[in-house]
């Protein structure tokens, strides 16, 4: 796989009873953390990444526990990834088997994966006696993400047009000719669009409201347009199948959709004048689909943070 660079977020254990010390004194690179993970260190002066040498500031670790965010974990769960020390070991007595909350900012994402450390925090050795307080270790950090992830959430929904539970009925592609067609209603001549190197191979998918839970949709289905595309410009955003059930966070103007918005306006123009018509919006960010999880957990959390 070919490697690329991206940035993810900063490096620091946050030992229970710390807080406010000196490597981290305001506490806001750990806020600040993209990836947020129990790791433990599994060899020293190590790496396994091509275009990280290894040195006296590398060490592999394995991903025990992903905290943040929820769509990391199917990146980094049970991983072994080189972190990149912000101090060697010399200066840093780390040792195979200790373990602590990691936040990272990454170096590159590839067949294996680097991340670079910026804070210098203690480990704790892994065993029995230490399992205990490494997980109360966590626990203040778990809360700190999740009031985090839970502001950043609601912002969110506060910019949404709509907010639906539902279900997904059918999904089908959008071909050229219908985007030309739209962006070029009322013209005599519609050019025909060159296929983009990032070409978002847009499709719909017609969803089953279930429930409304911000909004006014009044119909029983909507329609949602997505891309299908697995380009790195849209391989993170959401890809719906039939039968996905879960919370849809919905919009009628979204960054990124200037190629379906003339569909989209159309069809809600359809839906004011005849209720038969289902409404259209866009879902084109990672947080515009929450899937249906035991105990309605996700909806349960998007109701309470609308308010319900």
């Amino acid at each position: 796989m070919r490697a690329c660079t991206a940035i993810v977020a900063a490096a620091i254990l946050v030992a229970a009873g710390l807080a406010g010390r000196a490597d981290d004194p305001s506490g806001e690179k750990s806020k600040a953390a993209a990836y947020v993970f129990v790791g433990t260190v599994k060899a020293l002066k190590e790496s396994n990444v091509k275009d990280t040498e290894a040195s006296d500031n590398t060490v592999l670790v394995k991903v025990d526990r992903v905290i943040k965010p929820a769509e990391g974990v199917a990146t980094l769960a049970n991983r072994v990834v080189t972190v990149v020390l912000e101090k060697p070991l010399g200066e840093r007595p780390l040792q195979v088997d200790q373990q602590g909350v990691f936040y990272t900012e990454a170096v590159s994402f590839g067949d294996n994966i680097a991340l670079e450390e910026v804070a210098s925090p203690d480990l704790a050795q892994v065993g029995p006696s230490n399992k205990s307080k490494v997980q109360e270790t966590a626990a203040p950090v778990v809360t700190q993400v999740q009031d985090s992830s839970d502001d950043a959430l609601k912002g969110y929904l506060d910019q949404s047009k709509a907010v639906i539970f539902g279900r997904v009925k059918d999904v089908r592609s959008v071909t050229p000719t219908a985007l030309s067609q739209a962006e070029g209603a009322g013209k005599k001549k519609v050019p025909r669009r060159p296929v983009s190197e990032h070409n978002a191979n847009w499709h719909v998918a017609d969803v089953e409201v279930l429930s409304v839970e911000k909004g006014t949709p009044k119909q029983k289905t909507v329609q949602v347009y997505f891309a299908q595309s697995k380009d790195v410009a849209y391989k993170n955003l959401p890809k719906f199948h039939k039968d996905d059930e879960g919370t849809f966070v919905l919009h009628t103007q979204q960054p990124g959709s200037g190629a379906v918005q003339h569909l989209i306006s159309q069809a809600n123009a359809a839906a004011v004048a005849d209720t038969d018509q289902p409404p259209a919006y866009t879902a084109l960010n990672p947080l515009d689909f929450h899937p249906k999880v035991p105990d309605q957990a996700n909806l349960n959390r998007i109701r309470r943070l609308l308010g319900k």
